[in-house]
């Protein structure tokens, strides 16, 4: 990736892998596009059915999305030697859970979309290590605007800067499972 300004030309390094809820801004960032579960979950979420057989429908595909979900997490955690085998499973799996089709207008639409990213969602089956979801890194950016919203802003650039730095440091911190004092003291030691 390369970017310009006047007679200066910065390289940035390509990302191998990036998570996302597939929002278009995403598409182009890394050399492959994994997509979150969570939210592509939201949409089937967001369907209310006016009668009674096609909830049961939409409560029924939902709880085989799901099964099919603890399927790819379970694939994570196999030998790599098994996980070739299982690759092939998920993936015929996968077809045959997104060819249904109910009857119910808006939840064949909403298969039809997640069929349609059949490739993003199944990313795992090439990258083991990727997350199913992206909620973690919601979580984490969404401490920076909430701190926005209570304080409006910063004063200073170099404010902005401080804030978002140690904001990361704390979550960092949570994530690891560490006191936000002994990670400090620990950059500023060099130990």
């Amino acid at each position: 990736m390369r970017w310009q300004c006047r007679q200066f030309e910065f390289r940035f390094p390509r990302p191998t892998l990036l998570l996302s809820d597939n929002a278009p801004e995403y598409g182009k960032i890394a050399l492959h596009h994994a997509l979150c579960w969570v939210h592509d979950a939201r949409y089937y979420n967001k369907l209310f059915p006016k009668i009674a057989l096609h909830e049961q429908k939409l409560n029924d595909f939902k709880s085989q999305y799901w099964n099919f979900y603890r399927q790819l997490l379970d694939f994570k955690e196999l030998p790599a030697s098994e996980q070739a085998a299982q690759k092939i499973l998920l993936t015929a799996r996968f077809d045959q859970l997104f060819d249904t089709q109910t009857k119910y207008g808006a939840l064949d639409l909403e298969i039809l979309r997640t069929k349609a990213n059949k490739e993003e969602l199944l990313r795992v089956l090439d990258f083991p290590d990727t997350p199913l979801h992206n909620n973690a890194a919601e979580l984490g950016a969404r401490k920076i605007v909430r701190k926005r919203d209570i304080s409006l802003h910063t004063w200073s650039d170099w404010g902005t800067q401080l804030r978002d730095a140690f904001l990361s440091i704390i979550e960092t911190a949570k994530k690891l499972g560490i006191s936000v004092f002994h990670l400090i003291l620990d950059r500023i030691s060099n130990n």
